[in-house]
C-alpha cells in the first residue's frame, strides 16, 4: 500500500481539508482507509470535552430597567468622549493650519483613551472631523428616515388640530394629555 500526499485544487469547493492522504492499493490487500481519520482514534467519545451550555436567565423588571439605564449611561459617556475628541482634534488641526505645532489625530486619540478609558479609534476622530461633524453626538446606526420634513410637519399639525377638535367636542377619551405632550415637544410650541 502506498500513501501519497495530494492537495485539493483551488476550484474544488468540497469541505475536505487542504492536505489529504490518498491510499493506493497495491493489489495485495483490500483496505479502505478514510482520508480524514484512519480509525485509530486515541480519544474516545466519552473522554471528549463537550461545550458548556450557557444558562439564559430572564431578568426581572428592575434588572431590565437597570440594564437599559446602564447602557444609556455608557452611550452618553462614549458620546461625550467623541464630542470632546473631535473638538480637540479640530482645534489642533487649526493650529497646524496656522503654522503652529499641533497634535496629530493619533495623539488626540491616545489622550482621549487615557482620559475617558474608552476604545475610541483614531481614524473615527479623523473621519468625523473631515466630514465636519465636530462636537456633535454621533448618529445612531440604521437607515435614515425617508419622510420629508414638510410632510412630517404637516402630519404633526394635523395631529395637533385633531387634538384641538376633540377638546372642543369634549371627547376626553380620544384625547389624552399624554398624546399632546410629545407633539408639542416635536413641534416646539
Amino acid at each position: 500500500m502506498k500513501i501519497i500526499l495530494t492537495k485539493n485544487s483551488k476550484n474544488d469547493t468540497s469541505k475536505v481539508p487542504s492536505k489529504v492522504f490518498s491510499v493506493i492499493n497495491d493489489g495485495n490487500q483490500s483496505t479502505s482507509v478514510s482520508n480524514i481519520t484512519d480509525g485509530s482514534n486515541s480519544l474516545s467519545t466519552s473522554s471528549m470535552i463537550s461545550k458548556p451550555k450557557v444558562k439564559c436567565l430572564r431578568r426581572t423588571v428592575l434588572q431590565t430597567q437597570q440594564h437599559k439605564s446602564n447602557v444609556a449611561a455608557i452611550q452618553k459617556y462614549f458620546n461625550n468622549a467623541t464630542k470632546n475628541a473631535t473638538k480637540w482634534y479640530a482645534a489642533e488641526k487649526e493650529k497646524k493650519l496656522l503654522g503652529k505645532k499641533g497634535l496629530s489625530y493619533e495623539e488626540v486619540s491616545r489622550h482621549t483613551i487615557k482620559t475617558y478609558k474608552t476604545n475610541l479609534h483614531c481614524k473615527r476622530i479623523k473621519n468625523l472631523v473631515a466630514k465636519g461633524i465636530i462636537g456633535v453626538t454621533p448618529q445612531k446606526w440604521g437607515v435614515k428616515s425617508d419622510i420629508p420634513t414638510i410632510v412630517y410637519r404637516s402630519l404633526c399639525e394635523a395631529f395637533d388640530s385633531h387634538i384641538k377638535i376633540n377638546q372642543f367636542k369634549r371627547k376626553s377619551e380620544d384625547n389624552a394629555q399624554k398624546l399632546a405632550e410629545p407633539l408639542n415637544m416635536v413641534i416646539g410650541k
